[in-house]
């Protein structure tokens, strides 16, 4: 009957009607995939040009390498004795501000500390603990010389300068033990290095850097005076807002 057959094919077409709305359901969804890619792509360059314009502030963790010389690691000659367990390497921490001048230069104020080891003090039946800390404060210009580039990784070179303490945290009661007394020591030097600096979010960055830090004292510790070292640091850190203001996106 032809009213049977026309409703039968109308059963027919209605799965066929069906899989097309899927097929434009799937087709929607991947062009608006593909447009939220795109905008992401677009957004990616903004992201790198807030980093290249901001200030910074952070921290680095890493191992401080011995390129000086070593305490007297045990002295038995005297009444007093004492024992230094100072290695080659110890664990080092920064915190740093940086200050964006432009794209492609940037100064930075950090404050470091190193504890170089424990030192043991023996007399009479007495024992004294402490230990030999580091604390370089410097200054560095940071010069990105790819930095007008829009690449991912930014690699650089800084150099400076600061003031580098030392300190012999040991504390006695006793006038005798005055050659061992707390002592703090100073000295005024260079630093120098390179790293780099791969921003992963419009907010954050991680670095990575190695700085050879140089540090003689007119007085020793424990019978050294050069306490020079390398750094080697990983690092993260914020990118705070440009005191310019929020700039423009570039296309």
């Amino acid at each position: 009957m032809p009213g049977q057959c026309d409703r039968e094919i109308i059963r027919k077409g209605r799965p066929v009607s069906g899989f097309r709305r899927y097929v434009v359901v799937i087709t929607g969804v991947l062009l608006s995939v593909a447009a939220g890619s795109t905008a992401l792509a677009e957004t990616g360059p903004t992201k790198l040009e807030q980093f290249r314009r901001g200030h910074q502030a952070g921290f680095r963790l890493g191992v401080w390498s011995n390129s000086g010389d070593l305490p007297i690691s045990l002295d038995t000659s005297g009444v007093v004795q004492y024992q230094a367990s100072v290695g080659n390497t110890s664990f080092y921490a920064e915190a740093y501000l940086g200050i964006r001048l432009m794209p492609q230069a940037m100064l930075e104020f950090t404050g470091g500390m190193v504890n170089r080891g424990a030192v043991t003090v023996q007399s009479g039946g007495y024992v004294y603990y402490g230990n030999i800390s580091l604390y370089p404060l410097t200054v560095r210009l940071k010069l990105y010389p790819l930095g007008g580039l829009g690449m991912s990784f930014q690699p650089y070179v800084m150099g400076g300068g600061g003031v580098y303490f030392g300190k012999n945290n040991i504390q006695f009661s006793n006038d005798y033990f005055a050659a061992y007394a707390e002592r703090s020591v100073t000295d005024f030097n260079v630093v120098f290095g390179g790293g780099i600096d791969w921003p992963i979010a419009s907010k954050i960055a991680l670095d990575v850097q190695a700085a050879y830090l140089p540090m003689t004292f007119s007085k020793g510790l424990f019978g050294a005076r050069d306490y020079s070292g390398v750094a080697i640091t990983v690092g993260i850190k914020y990118v705070l807002p440009s005191l310019k203001g929020k700039q423009s996106p570039r296309h």
